[in-house]
């Protein structure tokens, strides 16, 4: 177990992560555990409070901890990592991790379509599309939001308006693993707004994985536009190049 080397050239609050990160990565603190405040590690290791403050806000931002306030700060769950190039769906792997999903659609039906949805479907200025938002939790805790969209001839040859909320999901999920599918899908972190911090349980500003997906047939015509908000500290994308 590492000490702290007071003659190091090594930052003394550097070495208190490492001797933290060794306690997370030995299983002695497990996630969801409650960690030692920040008095208990300053009288534990002698140091500052600037000192320990800052060993904890690192490894907060690198998502190891969270912060809860009022109630201190906990050892983080770990993330959820999806491969999309393994062709498995979030709901298979979030069962293969031994974590409960649960996809509530909170709305569904006939929309206009937003400026960038038009684009992305390639419909023109009037053309509705097929809205349906679903609230992704893991464990009863609500970790993703999606709004994905529907060519209008799409779900009227599909007939999504007359099936019900489960078999609406299940055609979602399985829609990706369609032969011949072309996915373009782009991914960037983002600050939660107002809706994603109050629907996904989180601060406004906390980061978030904002993903956006378009499939299309072996023709290259647009068939579902998706856009997906993850919260970045329970979520991980990983990619095979």
């Amino acid at each position: 177990m590492p000490t702290l080397d007071r003659t190091s050239p090594i930052p003394l609050y550097y070495q208190l992560k490492q001797i933290i990160i060794e306690k997370l990565e030995s299983g002695a603190w497990q996630p969801g555990d409650l960690v030692p405040s920040e008095q208990e590690l300053q009288n534990s290791y002698g140091l500052s409070r600037i000192t320990v403050r800052q060993a904890l806000t690192e490894l907060t931002f690198e998502g190891r901890f969270e912060r809860h306030r009022g109630q201190g700060t906990f050892v983080a769950r770990k993330a959820i990592v999806h491969n999309p190039s393994k062709r498995v769906s979030i709901t298979e792997l979030m069962h293969e991790q031994g974590i409960t999903p649960d996809w509530q659609i909170r709305e569904r039906g006939f929309v206009a379509a937003a400026a960038h949805i038009q684009e992305r479907l390639q419909l023109q200025a009037n053309d509705p599309v097929y809205s349906v938002q679903f609230l992704l939790s893991a464990n009863q805790e609500p970790i993703g939001w999606h709004l994905t969209y529907l060519p209008r001839p799409i779900a009227e040859a599909e007939q999504v308006e007359t099936m019900s909320d489960s078999a609406l999901g299940e055609f979602f999920r399985t829609l990706p693993n369609r032969p011949d599918l072309q996915t373009r899908r782009t991914i960037q972190a983002v600050p939660a707004g107002t809706t994603e911090a109050k629907l996904l349980n989180i601060r406004t500003g906390h980061p978030i994985l904002s993903i956006a997906v378009t499939y299309s047939d072996a023709d290259g015509r647009p068939i579902e536009h998706l856009h997906a908000n993850y919260r970045g500290d329970r979520f991980k994308f990983e990619l095979d190049i």
